[in-house]
């Protein structure tokens, strides 16, 4: 199966405290003139705060969607954050805002070593370091 058959765009929600998050399939965006962001949902017209309790409201929410641009420009096996075109940093840096906790991991490709892995989360600090043979350079949280 492709990769882009099974991409969908990104759902703000609870995230629990989460210490951090993980992107996916960034590279599967790269020629997309614009992202669409979920950031909300309303039920019959309302904003909803949280996911209603019955299947079928939930079958009934609307998305409220931001809208972001592209980057149109490859990200594929990039394993630096700074080396991320400065359109594709706003992204990241959108979904850490919305999610409320930073990006760890972020997947520029279906390859494990296709991964950037972002030091200074609390998440990263506690699992075992990558072999050397999967490991990609670590990659900063640049300005850009």
């Amino acid at each position: 199966m492709a990769r882009t058959e099974r991409c969908s765009t990104f759902s703000r929600g609870r995230t629990c405290d989460a210490d951090a998050i993980a992107i996916t399939k960034l590279d599967v965006l790269d020629d997309l003139e614009e992202i669409p962001v979920c950031v909300a949902y309303h039920l019959d017209g309302r904003p909803m705060d949280s996911l209603p309790p019955l299947v079928e409201d939930v079958a009934r929410l609307e998305p409220v969607y931001e809208t972001l641009p592209g980057w149109k420009s490859k990200t594929t096996a990039v394993t630096r954050y700074d080396d991320l075109p400065p359109a594709a940093v706003r992204y990241v840096r959108f979904l850490e805002d919305a999610a409320g906790a930073p990006a760890a991991f972020i997947a520029t490709g279906p390859r494990r070593e296709e991964t950037i892995r972002r030091p200074g989360s609390d998440f990263l600090a506690a699992l075992p370091p990558p072999s050397p043979e999967s490991s990609p350079s670590p990659g900063g949280r640049g300005q850009g």
